[in-house]
C-alpha cells in the first residue's frame, strides 16, 4: 500500500513538473535563423532578412491570450527585418478574430511590407479575416504572386489558398515565373508539398509551411501522439528544414496553439523565422 502511494505521488509530481514546464515553453518563444543559398538571388537582396511567423492562435473557446499575443509582437518588432511573411491560421475562433488584428496593427511594418496567406482555422469566417488583413495593411497572397524589387532586381512572394479548405493552384500563381527567378512560396499546409508537380517545386526555391505546430506536445521532440489529426504524412512535416530530391521546403513550430484548451507545449517550442537571403 505504502509502495503504490509512493508511485502515485511521484507520478502526480512528474505530471506537475511537466505541466509548469510546458507553461513556460508555451511563452518562451525563440528566434530561428536559417540561410538559404541560391545563386538566383540578385545581388541587391543578398543579406535580406526575411520573418516568417504562422499559426498565431493564441485563444481558446472562452479565452484570448491576449498578453501573449503581445508578446509575440514586442519580439517581431524588436527583430531586425526587411519584411514579414505569414503563414496563416490567426486564431482558432471566430469571435477572436477582430480582437486579434485590433492587437496585430501594433506590428511595425518594415521596408519591403507584411504578405500572408491564411490556414484551415481562418476559414471559420474567411471574409472576415480577409477584411481584417487588408484593414491591417497586410498584403493577402491565397492564390497569387507579388514581386519584391530593389534597385532594379526583383524577387517573388507567391502563395496558395489551404489544402483542406481552400482550393490551392501553384501550376496556376507560378505559370508566369522563371526558373531562374528567386521565390519564396507559401503554403500553410505543408501536405500540399505532396501534391505539387516537380516543374512547380523546380519555381519556387523555398517553401515555407506551418500547421502542425511541430506536433504542439512531443514526447521530448521525437514524436507527436498529435501529428495524425493535421498530416496524412505523419512525422515526415512535423517540423524544420526538409530537403526531397533537392527541393527545400521549411515548417515552422509556430507560436501559439492549445492543448484542450491549456496554453501548453512540450519539446516544441514555438519561434519567429528569419530566413536570410545568401548570394551565390
Amino acid at each position: 500500500m505504502k509502495t503504490t502511494f509512493l508511485i502515485f505521488i511521484a507520478a502526480l509530481t512528474v505530471i506537475i513538473l511537466c505541466y509548469f514546464y510546458a507553461c513556460y515553453e508555451f511563452g518562451n518563444i525563440k528566434i530561428k535563423e536559417i540561410e538559404i543559398a541560391s545563386a538566383d538571388i540578385p545581388e541587391s537582396f543578398d543579406g535580406m532578412r526575411i520573418m516568417y511567423a504562422a499559426d498565431f492562435q493564441f485563444d481558446a473557446r472562452n479565452s484570448f491570450n491576449k498578453k501573449a499575443l503581445n508578446k509575440a509582437i514586442d519580439i517581431m518588432n524588436n527583430t531586425d527585418k526587411d519584411i514579414i511573411l505569414l503563414g496563416g491560421d490567426y486564431t482558432n475562433w471566430e469571435g477572436k478574430v477582430i480582437p486579434f488584428f485590433t492587437e496585430f496593427q501594433k506590428v511595425k511594418k518594415p521596408e519591403y511590407g507584411i504578405y500572408s496567406v491564411t490556414g484551415n482555422h481562418d476559414y471559420s469566417n474567411h471574409t472576415l479575416v480577409l477584411e481584417m488583413i487588408e484593414k491591417t495593411g497586410i498584403k493577402n497572397l491565397d492564390n497569387e504572386k507579388t514581386e519584391i524589387e530593389k534597385n532594379g532586381q526583383k524577387i517573388i512572394i507567391a502563395g496558395v489558398e489551404d489544402l483542406w479548405f481552400g482550393n490551392p493552384d501553384a501550376k496556376m500563381v507560378l505559370e508566369d515565373a522563371d526558373k531562374k527567378d528567386f521565390v519564396i512560396f507559401l503554403s500553410h499546409n505543408p501536405d500540399y508539398f505532396e501534391e505539387m508537380a516537380s516543374s512547380e517545386k523546380e519555381k519556387a526555391d523555398i517553401t515555407l509551411s506551418g500547421h502542425i505546430h511541430a506536433g504542439q506536445a512531443s514526447f521530448f521532440g521525437l514524436f507527436s501522439p498529435f501529428t495524425g489529426s493535421v498530416t496524412r504524412y505523419g512525422e515526415k512535416y512535423r517540423y524544420g528544414m526538409k530537403n526531397f530530391d533537392n527541393h527545400k521546403i521549411y515548417i515552422t513550430s509556430g507560436l501559439g496553439g492549445s492543448v484542450f484548451g491549456q496554453y501548453v507545449r512540450f519539446f516544441a517550442q514555438p519561434e519567429i523565422v528569419i530566413v536570410k537571403l545568401k548570394k551565390i
